[in-house]
């Protein structure tokens, strides 16, 4: 018989009947079910606030909690709201310890902001705390995605946190005495004729090593449009984000990510997936799949997809028919790159209750019109959500035949489910839609 895992559970606790925050400070019998339910194993939870000490010997408050900490297998954080010493120090001790954590804490929250204004006269974008980043191994939006993780065994592999620390330690003891590290110049040659903005924010085109730049994703500036990128400007960018990601990350966990995986839930359990451009996160990691096969262009990613026993064509030329006989098609951050004409046709050969599912930069109007009209003329309905009350500059686009009618029904209900629950303030602001309804307005504006 297998083991429980042992999860810590290291969030407040309540302080006695005046404590008067609401629930979400707190763990909850319903948040410590869901782990139950949905960790993929038999658990054991560790909650210091049900131990049976006596309180008003701090000492044994103190040893009680770090020797749960010791004997956890990962310690989930909840930092959903801000957090006293207690939560960092239990944290540190698990790192030294090489125990995982995995931090809770939901977007443009306390610890987590989209932009924090004139910190020490510098404007942040997509901002992390830095102990909170530094002391986790993953960084997740909502407990649904703490137990993805968990499932998917990933926290077995991983580096030691410990050793990760000692390398940030060391990047900056490196810095000490070299300007050179603190003054950079503002626009950095990353390959391909893009140029990572440090600064980040800037206008929609730059002047940069005497021609014309576009920006994309804030941070960096492309030689051409999205859709017309050379390959080898594409790769420049991969190569960028995983960089980034290995730095921060909660990103891989985006917004779009996530709803494109409520997507796919929404499916019967015998659920096929198709993804296109999937790099070296596939949407697998995230969501348990009867079949899954990837397209993707990326010889690296090709070659680190394989390495894992997944099947992965490197050509729409090497997707064979039985790869098509799917439930859905998923397409994150890449049908806004150049799509070849042979890429798209597959679309046309999908079974006729096959979904589509894909986002799009708002933006970039031209280039959504073009892939609307691409869908129409394979005979495919297409519908729309605006995501940029979220803080996004995307819009899901899902497609599919009549014949697939109850299944995207399905399919909208549950990504608009997902995307009110993550943003319950803005939900007055998401709705599905046609295209032409939602897109027409603003190209009259411009």
């Amino acid at each position: 018989m297998t083991d429980p895992l042992r999860i810590y559970l290291s969030g407040s606790i309540k302080k006695g009947a005046a404590d008067t925050r609401s629930s979400d400070h707190f763990w909850t019998r319903e948040d410590e079910e869901f782990i139950r339910q949905n960790a993929g194993r038999p658990v054991e939870l560790l909650n210091p606030s049900k131990t049976d000490i006596r309180r008003q010997d701090f000492a044994i408050n103190f040893g009680c909690d770090l020797h749960l900490v010791s004997i956890s297998d990962v310690v989930l954080v909840d930092a959903r709201r801000e957090k006293g010493i207690g939560v960092g120090a239990e944290m540190m001790f698990a790192v030294q310890h090489g125990i995982p954590v995995i931090t809770w804490s939901p977007p443009d929250m306390h610890y987590r902001r989209l932009k924090v204004a004139g910190l020490f006269g510098e404007d942040l974008h997509d901002w992390t705390h830095p102990f909170v980043f530094g002391l986790s191994d993953h960084v997740v939006d909502d407990l649904g995605s703490a137990m993805a993780i968990i499932r998917s065994g990933v926290l077995e592999h991983a580096k030691p946190r410990r050793e990760q620390v000692d390398t940030l330690i060391k990047r900056y003891r490196d810095s000490i005495g070299h300007p050179e590290h603190i003054i950079r110049e503002r626009f950095v040659d990353i390959g391909g004729g893009v140029f990572h903005d440090v600064l980040g924010g800037g206008d929609e085109y730059e002047v940069i090593a005497g021609a014309t730049r576009h920006r994309f994703m804030d941070f960096l500036y492309l030689p051409t449009r999205t859709d017309e990128l050379p390959r080898e400007a594409m790769f420049a960018v991969n190569r960028w984000r995983e960089r980034r990601l290995a730095d921060r990350p909660l990103q891989y966990n985006s917004c779009v990510r996530r709803l494109a995986a409520a997507a796919v839930r929404a499916l019967p359990v015998s659920r096929r997936v198709l993804e296109i451009g999937c790099g070296k996160f596939p949407l697998l990691d995230d969501v348990e799949c009867r079949s899954w096969v990837g397209l993707e262009t990326d010889p690296e990613a090709v070659i680190h997809l394989q390495a894992r026993g997944l099947r992965v064509a490197a050509s729409a030329g090497e997707v064979f028919s039985e790869d098509l006989q799917v439930d859905m098609v998923v397409a994150l951050f890449s049908m806004q790159f150049a799509i070849e004409a042979e890429e798209l046709a597959l679309f046309g050969r999908l079974p006729p209750e096959a979904v589509i599912i894909f986002n799009l930069p708002t933006r970039d109007l031209s280039l959504v019109q073009s892939r609307l009209m691409r869908l129409r003329h394979l005979g495919l309905e297409t519908n729309w959500l605006d995501l940029q009350a979220t803080g996004s500059r995307d819009g899901i686009i899902l497609a599919g035949r009549p014949t697939a009618g109850e299944r995207l029904v399905l399919v909208r209900e549950a990504v608009l489910e997902q995307v009110i629950a993550q943003w319950p303030s803005g939900a007055q602001n998401f709705a599905w839609s046609e295209p032409e309804q939602a897109i027409a307005p603003r190209r009259k504006m411009r």
